[in-house]
């Protein structure tokens, strides 16, 4: 039903909720050590550079590829329950559970690391968004909370007071977050040279609410 990718490998998704992989087995083509647990009851695949993670039915999680890239999700798998959906920037993932909270793992420079801002991620997250190494999340306040490499959209504290509300959706490139507001503002951090300069800009279309 699905195939995606890491840099050098493939996992498809069968209808009978099996997977089935290929390629290069440090980047997540191996998936011998978790076949039982992808057997059956996969609903979707995911993956980063290096590695693949797969949602159940029952809201586990199953990784598998290069350990410290995101391969090996043992350090927060008694929190890996009641998944909802899953982000990933090149290194880390991102999980959002069903009761609005995140749990990270991978390499924490690229946002497995999301220790400095836990408490605002315990609750009331809507949706996440990455670049090529950082997240950004979308409460259910309109604000928006970051983490991850500062340079790549880590650190929104330039334009902190324009994202403590009224937010609506964020959007990213590999360097470089866009937020745009109920009052039409698009917000902008991260790397300049991808769109990250700071910029507040007043003509937006509005058909990009949809």
């Amino acid at each position: 039903t699905s195939v995606v990718s890491t840099d050098w490998a493939f996992a498809a998704l069968k209808g009978n909720g099996s997977v089935v992989t290929w390629g290069h087995s440090s980047y997540g083509g191996s998936s011998s050590t978790v076949s039982t647990a992808l057997a059956s009851g996969v609903t979707s695949v995911f993956s980063n550079v290096y590695a693949f993670a797969a949602l159940k039915g029952n809201g586990s999680v199953v990784t598998w590829g290069e350990g410290s890239i995101g391969g090996d999700s043992s350090a927060v798998a008694a929190d890996l329950t009641d998944v909802q959906t899953i982000f990933s920037t090149e290194y880390a993932f991102a999980a959002l559970k069903t009761d609005g909270s995140v749990v990270t793992w991978g390499r924490a420079t690229h946002g497995s690391d999301s220790s400095v801002v836990r408490s605002q991620l315990s609750r009331d997250v809507q949706r996440v968004a990455a670049t090529s190494a950082a997240f950004a999340a979308l409460r259910a306040d309109g604000s928006v909370v970051t983490w991850g490499v500062p340079a790549t959209g880590g650190d929104s504290s330039a334009v902190r007071g324009h994202l403590a509300n009224g937010v609506l959706k964020v959007a990213a490139t590999r360097h470089a977050f866009a937020a745009l507001k109920a009052d039409n503002l698009i917000v902008t951090w991260g790397n300049a040279y991808y769109g990250g300069a700071g910029y507040i800009l007043s003509t937006v279309d509005v058909s990009w609410r949809d």
